[in-house]
């Protein structure tokens, strides 16, 4: 089985943002459980599956006190 990283496309719109492997082989340890889909993200071999994002969710007012 492959590893595979699920992120949202928005993310990496910014010019100047680290290639994606390179962003997230520092965080392997955090992003998957097993050792060998760790080794996979740290070493930029895991595929990115992405997510559309649902900008219908920004229409909901903030449940936060301002």
């Amino acid at each position: 089985m492959e590893a595979r990283l699920i992120l949202l496309r928005v993310w990496f719109a910014a010019p100047g943002f680290a290639p994606r492997s390179r962003y997230f082989a520092r965080y392997a340890k955090r992003l998957a459980q097993s050792a060998d889909d760790q080794k996979l993200i740290a070493a930029g071999k895991a595929a990115p599956a992405f997510l559309e994002r649902d900008w219908t969710l920004n229409d909901f007012p903030s449940s936060s006190r301002r």
